[in-house]
């Protein structure tokens, strides 16, 4: 399956709020809990990826 542009920005930006609640609540831990920060850790290179295929996308390549 192929994400479309669109389909690919939705869902960097809903990583981006989930990204968001997950700092909240890892904050409201004392910033102590090592499954939040995993998961904020997660969340980010996903996030990273995503931005890295929709840059990708977005330059032609030189084998076309």
């Amino acid at each position: 399956m192929k994400l479309t542009d669109q389909a690919l920005a939705d869902l960097i930006e809903q990583l981006q709020g989930d990204h968001v609640q997950v700092g909240k609540d890892f904050i409201a831990h004392d910033g102590y809990s090592d499954p939040l920060a995993a998961e904020i850790c997660l969340i980010g290179q996903a996030i990273e990826c995503l931005n890295s295929l929709r840059t990708m996308r977005a330059v032609p390549a030189a084998t076309e």
